[in-house]
């Protein structure tokens, strides 16, 4: 079962605990993707864009989104890349090739959120009217292609 895992803090569906825990005493809980309260789409969609999370910001202008270089993008790619210490040398190999591949492929940019927790609003807009401007969903513009 393909699961989606929150820490203790999420309120995306409406309190910190309405999600089941993963494991009694631990405080990230999940969604459960298998069709009942949630499930992935049946279709696959390109990916246009990564997103990567940088720390928070005490600057005045943060929320703010930054395009990275596509050595930015490997780097973090290759960072934020999980279990990779049980791969053979080959299974990295063909792991570092795939994100070799993927970084000049798709847009890659770095968020940075502000200290402000209440600042996280407009971070998830910035994201959001961000990807909505990438995507083909995006509201065509007269006279432009969406997308």
């Amino acid at each position: 079962m393909v699961k989606y895992t929150f820490c203790q803090d999420n309120m995306l569906y409406g309190s910190p605990d309405s999600l089941p825990l993963i494991v009694a005493g631990w405080s990230k809980r999940y969604l459960a993707l298998d069709g009942g309260r949630s499930r992935f789409s049946a279709a696959s969609s390109p990916l246009k864009t990564i997103y990567f999370l940088a720390a928070r910001s005490e600057d005045a202008a943060a929320p703010c989104l930054k395009p990275l270089t596509q050595r930015e993008a490997v780097l973090l790619l290759v960072q934020n890349t999980y279990v990779n210490y049980l791969l053979s040398k080959e299974q990295r190999a063909v792991e570092f090739d795939a994100i070799a591949n993927l970084a000049p492929r798709v847009e890659c940019l770095q968020i940075t959120p502000s200290s402000n927790p209440e600042r996280l609003g407009e971070m998830a807009s910035l994201i959001e009217s961000d990807a909505l401007r990438r995507s083909s969903f995006a509201s065509p513009v007269p006279g432009q292609r969406g997308g």
